[in-house]
């Protein structure tokens, strides 16, 4: 009988615990990585098929695990500045889970569905003047310094779902077809968006669905949520929804610095264009139903027409006196501040007004001295100018008309009194009945 020799069974025995750990244990993936020194330009290209994707693969710094038949791409990063301007991109495009570490140009045409999902722009980035065929798709993706979305056609829709927006953005000169839609939905705004010259969409464009938590933007000290400022300059505004709880209008636009491409500078709208702005968006929330933001903005129109007239005091006033008409509750406090400092100038005068100014039959027993019988005096004081202040009308023959400059300076401050009490009245009334 043959007999296997030693070495030859320890031979078997090896090539037996190699051939069960290859089927059982993980292979162990390769990690392959390209890095590009300088900055990465695909501008003036026509890309179709796959070969986006094989520019990609040999060009842009890219990890791809590799397993027995199947290779499985990473998120990964681009170091350096990448420029794709008037780059047409025939088929879909994915540039989703992508880190842009420097500067991006992505003004090009998007002929297919382009997808930016997870993606994290670190600097500027700019799509103005691209073309979107179809849909664009940007969930949840970080947009960490300015975004230049200016002249954008959007022939489908555009998601920003969940997209955090941390420097100014601009959407101006926005073209969108008439079934175009824009979603922001729990998106973060910027402190600034710039959406002037949006005037061809007939969808409703919602910015209330955004996210409104973030705690940077809650004052300490009044715990009010600090406002994003919009440009609605030569837009479509009753397509548009916002409300003034969280934003405010903002009466600059935006436009390119000369001397850097993804930089911007503010100009000032014209006052003309800055009412019709004003007007249009209250027209807007009094048919939505959104009084409370119709009233702030009103408020703040009122301030502005003032602002810019040369009465100034024609918009302070009414201000003070009754916040414009929202807080008629404040004519009743003014009430009392113009009672009380009367009855203060009636206590310290009264004897010179009871008897050479205005005098009043009940009080003729009226205390002489300032000093003496203080709490009769501060009495027939507070019945003195209620009386002229509350009355309807003067009595002619109660008043004693003398040419000395003094008492020309009482009848006059009797005659103040009154007519503030009529007014005060007036207003009384006016609340009285409207409630």
């Amino acid at each position: 009988m043959y007999k296997l020799s030693p070495l030859f069974l320890v031979v078997i025995i090896f090539l037996g615990i190699v051939h069960l750990h290859a089927q059982f244990m993980p292979i162990k993936r390769k990690v392959f990585s390209i890095h590009i020194d300088s900055t990465i330009n695909f501008s003036d290209n026509d890309y179709t098929g796959q070969i986006i994707k094989n520019a990609f693969r040999n060009r842009i710094y890219n990890r791809y695990v590799i397993s027995n038949d199947h290779k499985e791409s990473e998120p990964f990063e681009i170091k350096n500045a990448i420029n794709f301007f008037g780059t047409i991109f025939q088929p879909k495009v994915d540039l989703s889970q992508i880190v842009f570490n420097e500067n991006a140009f992505f003004n090009a045409d998007f002929n297919k569905d382009v997808d930016f999902s997870l993606s994290h722009f670190n600097k500027d980035v700019s799509f103005a003047n691209s073309v979107f065929w179809e849909n664009a798709t940007f969930w949840n993706t970080h947009f960490n310094s300015c975004a230049n979305f200016s002249g954008v056609t959007l022939k489908g829709s555009a998601n920003f779902t969940g997209c955090i927006f941390r420097k100014p953005i601009s959407f101006s000169y926005l073209n969108l077809d008439d079934s175009s839609t824009l979603d922001f939905g729990s998106a973060s705004l910027p402190d600034s968006i710039d959406f002037s010259f949006v005037n061809n969409t007939k969808t409703e464009i919602d910015f209330t669905r955004c996210l409104f938590i973030d705690s940077s933007r809650i004052d300490k000290r009044t715990g009010e949520y600090r406002p994003h400022y919009i440009n609605l300059n030569k837009s479509a505004i009753p397509n548009i929804h916002i409300d003034y709880s969280h934003f405010r209008l903002l009466f600059k636009h935006v436009k390119a610095d000369r001397s850097n491409s993804t930089s911007y500078v503010l100009d000032t709208i014209l006052p003309d264009d800055v009412k019709s702005i004003y007007e249009a968006v209250l027209k807007n929330f009094k048919e939505r139903g959104q009084m409370d933001s119709y009233k702030e903005l009103d408020i703040e129109y009122q301030k502005y027409k003032g602002s810019k007239s040369v009465l100034k005091w024609r918009s302070w006033l009414p201000n003070w006196w009754w916040g414009f008409g929202y807080y008629k509750e404040k004519v009743f406090k003014h009430t009392l501040e113009f009672l009380s400092f009367f009855i203060l100038v009636s206590f310290i005068f009264l004897k010179s007004l009871q008897n050479n100014i205005y005098s009043l039959a009940a009080l003729k027993d009226a205390p002489q001295n300032i000093y003496s019988h203080i709490g009769k005096r501060l009495w027939y004081s507070i019945a003195y100018s209620t009386s002229i202040f509350l009355l309807l009308s003067l009595k002619i023959d109660n008043l004693k008309l003398q040419s000395k400059p003094i008492y020309i300076l009482g009848t006059l401050y009797v005659v103040l009194m009154h007519a503030v009490g009529l007014c005060c009245l007036g207003y009384i009334a006016n609340f009285i009945l409207q409630k």
